[in-house]
């Protein structure tokens, strides 16, 4: 059976990473992610529970159904993925909104 954990565990590690990297490398060359570096120290124990969360979801048994729906879903309605992503997008961008 091919590991179905390895894309979770890199997303995670790699999220991990530019975390623990970010505040010792210049906001220049970094601007993405450079400001991952100043959150609280709960956010590790977030991308932790992401991390597990997706690893749970991948290896249940149900993880197929919703997977195969979603993928045919979008190949069959290629408009929706693009609606969905601008809609959460924004959505975001109004709940998260930084007053200046």
């Amino acid at each position: 059976m091919k590991n179905r954990n390895i894309p979770a565990i890199v997303f995670t590690g790699g999220l991990s990473a530019l975390y623990f990297a970010a505040p010792f490398l210049p906001p220049g060359l970094t601007w993405g992610f450079h400001s991952l570096g100043f959150l609280g120290p709960l956010t590790p124990a977030v991308f932790l529970l992401v991390g597990l969360g997706l690893v749970y979801a991948v290896r249940s048994e149900g993880a197929g159904g919703w997977i195969s729906r979603v993928a045919g879903v979008a190949g069959s309605r290629g408009y929706i993925v693009p609606a969905a992503s601008l809609c959460l997008f924004a959505a975001a961008g109004f709940i998260f909104r930084v007053r200046v």
